[in-house]
């Protein structure tokens, strides 16, 4: 289990990958247990759709995703655009 998987986990929420209908991987999705909240990780696209009920996301929340795109090798990506 990654530390982001862990950071969620601790969250409440559970991880799951989407497959296309090709077999690829395609998105990580962070799913909250109780609340039809998610954090979804577009691999294909690079880009994060979070959907909550209240429209916003907490420090430790923030942290994690922060960790997600660090191990997905996304920052380096833009650090190597500036």
């Amino acid at each position: 289990m990654s530390t982001a998987e862990k950071m969620f986990e601790r969250l409440g929420y559970e991880f799951e990958k989407e497959y296309t209908s090709d077999g690829v991987n395609d998105t990580y999705r962070y799913n909250k247990c109780s609340r039809p909240d998610s954090i979804i990780f577009d691999l294909n696209g690079k880009k994060i759709i979070i959907s909550k009920i209240f429209h916003t996301i907490s420090l430790n929340e923030l942290q994690a995703i922060i960790q997600q795109c660090k191990e997905l090798g996304w920052n380096k990506e833009y650090e190597e655009n500036e």
